[in-house]
């Protein structure tokens, strides 16, 4: 019990691409009339110039007021190939504009020497570690004009870039820089989560590192657990969340065991919410598995078959599919991207850019047979008889695509999704909330987006699973009841019309 009231989430499923219908509240807690019940949210097109293919894209896009105009503009970071900006004119979004073109990762954008201008930091990746570089950084002027900063006195540590943030950690009112990498196996160990200073002068100095981590573990939340002002640092992604407590001098304390009950795991997101309104941070962590290698997926109704391929050598027989095989968004990195078909294994020729998901049509007259050695990288595509393709795999980087038209496929195991977890914050210790909140999902969940939906005055959370390639993404949106306890109730009304 919270402030003497239960406070609980209720459930909707949103489709990624259509409106959803939510109810709203009566002053007295009691529904409206289903005529009156109703919030739509709309995708706009027309304001929006979005590109119509299919990209992999990093992460989310980052928003900024980057000419400092009073409209938000919008970097898109499509890994591989380039960071793109978006400007905002006056609630119109331009076409995107090609900023730097490559292995990008982390972006964080602020105005951290104070001359009145913005400046973006980018994180440039390592190229699985053959090509380790250091962040660069642009600045804009308000007519929206780039320059290329040029490096500090002492340049940034050159690293596979992941995280970059600007943030006062001392609370002097200057922004200093978080750079965390990926860590590097030549480096055995030893510590890239670098922590800079900024020395009022216009340059960054490295002050301090957090642990060294592994793999993905250098995601971060900035927080600020304890409510005393101090930015406290927060990694996950890859093994047990770390949650370090900042204390204003650069110095960090480990305090993850003095806070969290038990080990986090398998953690994608974490998000800020006060989900009480008690005035400090509750945490909301996504929780999920990413696709292993030699995983397919396969939609009777529709007939779409999906695989995902990684680091090794897969096969997938029985695709029955009669003359015709159609391959969809076929994507696969640098430098192992070709497609290599029947039993002589020729080249398929790509006709246009090979970077975003590629279509592919082909005749079995034209596919006949499979190789006995697949001894190049990339994909193998062969017609073996009796109606049934064949597929196979010898790849690093991540692979994926669908096929349509697969009229049987045997059942294939899919692994179980994990619960998300909800964590109350009582005074800079956090109790598990899930199973109260009636936070009872189990997916593969990505990430999370926290606003007041239906503004009443509680923060809800939308959720975005993993997916299975071949069905549409069915997003979850969890709405806060706060003290309006008829809410479920109306929700399941709306909801049993809408069926």
């Amino acid at each position: 019990m919270i402030n003497g009231q239960k406070r609980l989430f209720s459930r909707v499923s949103l489709l990624s691409t259509l409106a959803i219908l939510m109810a709203c509240q009566t002053a007295n807690g009691n529904p409206k009339p289903l005529s009156n019940e109703r919030i739509v949210f709309q995708q706009l097109h027309s304001d929006f110039k979005r590109e119509n293919k299919n990209l992999r894209q990093w992460d989310a896009p980052v928003v900024a007021d980057l000419d400092q105009d009073g409209y938000p503009d919008l970097l898109l970071n499509d890994h591989g190939f380039a960071i793109r900006v978006m400007w905002n004119n006056q609630g119109k979004y331009a076409k995107p504009y090609d900023l730097i073109m490559g292995d990008v990762h982390g972006i964080s954008v602020a105005d951290f020497d104070q001359d009145g201008l913005n400046e973006i930091i980018l994180a440039r990746g390592g190229g699985s570690g053959s090509n380790a570089r250091n962040s660069k950084v642009f600045r804009i002027d308000k007519n929206r004009r780039f320059s290329e900063v040029a490096d500090f006195d002492i340049p940034l540590e050159n690293m596979r870039g992941r995280t970059v943030k600007f943030v006062d950690l001392n609370n002097n009112g200057k922004l200093d820089l978080l750079n965390f990498a990926f860590p590097d196996q030549a480096k055995k160990g030893q510590s890239e989560n670098y922590i800079y200073k900024n020395d009022n002068n216009g340059q960054l100095l490295l002050i301090n590192q957090l642990p060294a981590i592994k793999v993905d573990g250098q995601k971060t939340l900035v927080t600020d657990y304890n409510n005393d002002g101090i930015a406290d640092i927060l990694l996950y992604g890859f093994g047990a969340v770390k949650l370090y407590q900042g204390k204003g001098d650069f110095s960090y304390i480990d305090v993850t065991n003095n806070v969290f009950a038990k080990p986090l795991l398998n953690v994608t997101s974490v998000a800020e919410i006060d989900f009480d309104n008690d005035g400090d941070f509750d945490l909301f962590f996504t929780r999920g598995k990413e696709f292993d290698g030699g995983d397919t997926f396969y939609d009777a109704a529709s007939q779409v078959w999906g695989f995902f391929a990684k680091r090794g050598e897969f096969q997938f027989e029985h695709l029955v599919m009669g003359d015709i095989f159609q391959l969809e968004n076929f994507q696969s990195q640098w430098p192992h991207k070709s497609l290599y078909i029947g039993e002589s294994g020729y080249e398929y020729d790509y006709s246009g850019e090979t970077h975003s998901g590629r279509d592919v049509r082909l005749v079995n007259s034209d596919a006949l047979g499979f190789p006995d050695k697949r001894d190049k990288k990339g994909a193998y595509i062969g017609y073996v008889g009796n109606q049934q393709w064949r597929v196979a795999a010898n790849i690093f980087s991540p692979m994926t695509a669908i096929v349509r038209g697969v009229k049987s496929y045997p059942a294939q195991t899919v692994s179980l999704g994990l619960k998300d977890v909800l964590l109350q914050n009582t005074n800079g210790v956090f109790k598990d909330v899930t199973a109260a909140q009636q936070i009872i999902d189990v997916e593969h969940s990505m990430g999370s987006a926290v606003g007041d939906f239906n503004n009443d005055g509680y923060a809800d959370i939308l959720v975005v699973p993993r997916g299975n390639l071949v069905t549409p993404i069915n997003s979850i949106l969890l709405m806060n009841q706060g003290k309006n306890v008829d809410l479920l109730k109306a929700l399941r009304t709306i909801l049993s019309h809408l069926n």
